[in-house]
């Protein structure tokens, strides 16, 4: 076993000859990795934040496409649906014509359903309750409603 020389270990923390020679060099020197450490941090932070972008860029895109798709086959179900409905009125003896009409009433209803719908589910998108509580009468709005 050879003896550890005690001269090539770096001087301990506490000692004095680690004191810094001018009085705010340490200090300086550790702002200055203390700002290195951040810039590093900050930068891997917008790598990985950029990557999660254009990671969910590719999702969103993807997704659109298969709405799409989805779309295009809901439609020619409901086609579908509507031709498999005319040909059993044709098969229960209603006129090619009265057949057609029939659906075609049956497809607007359907259309003004949902229509009702959507206007219904559009109140939401005002925000209703968050202008409510905004407003500074709110209180003797209620009052004055309920006389």
């Amino acid at each position: 076993m050879e003896p550890v020389d005690a001269s090539n270990s770096p001087p301990a923390a506490d000692s004095p000859d680690s004191a810094p020679t001018a009085g705010g060099a340490g200090l300086l020197e550790n702002a200055q990795m203390l700002w290195n450490d951040f810039r590093k941090l900050t930068y891997v932070h917008l790598q990985l934040m950029a990557m999660e972008v254009q990671k969910a860029g590719e999702n969103l895109v993807a997704m659109l496409m298969y709405g799409i798709v989805l779309s295009v086959l809901i439609v020619c179900s409901w086609l579908g649906v509507l031709g498999a409905m005319v040909m059993w009125l044709i098969e229960n003896q209603f006129m090619i014509s009265s057949a057609l009409l029939l659906t075609t009433l049956f497809n607007l209803i359907s259309v003004c359903a949902v229509m009702i719908v959507i206007r219904r589910k559009s109140h939401a998108l005002r925000l209703p309750a968050t202008i409510r509580c905004s407003n500074p009468d709110h209180e003797n709005t209620n009052t004055s409603e309920r006389s």
